[in-house]
């Protein structure tokens, strides 16, 4: 499914800064049509692919055409229009107010855009929504919340609490560790990489190989990557550095993290790269340590004034001080 990450477009489905420099306009919608997200719960490809739109010049028609083919409601052309009209872009802002009145899956456009952007941009669609309104339509967050305030009849329904289970004593948590076949073993792994010490490198060396052995489940490597770090396993970088490759891109600022604090010196070109990667937090560790160069200037007086961008990567940026 995954290109090699050496090339262009094995780079760009995995959301890698390396891919954003000599991307096609072909390349771009290739991975608009086709969504290489791993876990499309939680990776994150929009304002990147926003951002290559742009650079590319891809006519936004075409992003609209993409997801207008598609029934998907988790859909990445979706994503790709919220950034755009986050970032001003005014096709992208009138192609999904138009949608909200007259396309099937209005409600999520419709919530999307109202948590996303400014009030003005979306406050007057709600007689339009009002209009397409019926008893099966399930209704949270924005906007119902501030609609409702003035109409008990639109507002959200309420959202269960969940209590959460405190974590085993560490004592406990060794003893299932070392237990093969124990069904808590890989929350006793996850709590001796939150918690453990020294003595307990192997065991998460342990739990990474468990990982390795399930090619299908890309999940987990963070957390184990971060206690490994905390605990100064240098052994594990080379291992480490292979993961900055994975399509699943929610997880890697927390190898370019681990790096960061195991190897801080051969990190800096990661660093680098970071500025142009899929995931905000990965941009804005890079934003915030990546050496001043003259293209990270650039790139940090970018990102500090890009509507588009999460608030957290342009504070960082705007306290690099260029």
């Amino acid at each position: 499914m995954y290109d090699d990450p050496r090339t262009t477009l094995g780079a760009l489905q995995r959301g890698l800064g390396r891919g954003t420099f000599e991307a096609t306009g072909e390349q771009v919608l290739q991975c608009l049509a086709v969504d290489y997200r791993w876990d499309r719960d939680v990776d994150d490809r929009a304002v990147y692919l926003a951002r290559l739109v742009r650079k590319a010049r891809v006519p936004v028609r075409s992003v609209v055409e993409l997801f207008r083919a598609r029934p998907d409601d988790d859909d990445n052309a979706l994503d790709v229009l919220v950034a755009l009209g986050r970032g001003g872009d005014p096709e992208a802002i009138e192609a999904l107010r138009k949608y909200v009145a007259d396309g099937p899956r209005w409600v999520g456009v419709l919530e999307q855009i109202a948590y996303d952007w400014p009030r003005d941009l979306w406050d007057d669609l709600r007689t339009v929504a009002e209009s397409r309104l019926s008893g099966d339509v399930v209704r949270i967050g924005a906007p119902w919340t501030l609609w409702g305030m003035a109409d008990e009849t639109i507002a959200p329904a309420p959202r269960p609490r969940r209590e959460r289970p405190a974590d085993p004593a560490l004592p406990t948590a060794r003893d299932w560790a070392a237990t093969p076949g124990h069904p808590m073993r890989w929350r006793a792994q996850r709590v001796l990489a939150e918690h453990g010490d020294e003595t307990d490198v192997p065991a998460l060396i342990e739990a990474w190989d468990w990982l390795d052995s399930r090619p299908e489940d890309l999940c987990g490597y963070d957390e184990i990557a971060t206690g490994l770090a905390r605990l100064g396993a240098r052994e594990v970088l080379p291992r480490l550095r292979e993961l900055w490759f994975s399509p699943h891109s929610y997880e890697r600022a927390s190898y370019l993290r681990a790096e960061r604090i195991l190897d801080p010196e051969r990190v800096r070109p990661r660093l680098v790269e970071g500025l142009w990667d899929c995931e905000a937090d990965v941009r804005e560790l890079a934003a915030e340590h990546a050496p001043l160069e003259p293209r990270v200037v650039e790139r940090l007086a970018e990102l500090k004034d890009d509507p588009m961008e999460d608030e957290r990567v342009r504070d960082a940026a705007r306290l690099r001080g260029v």
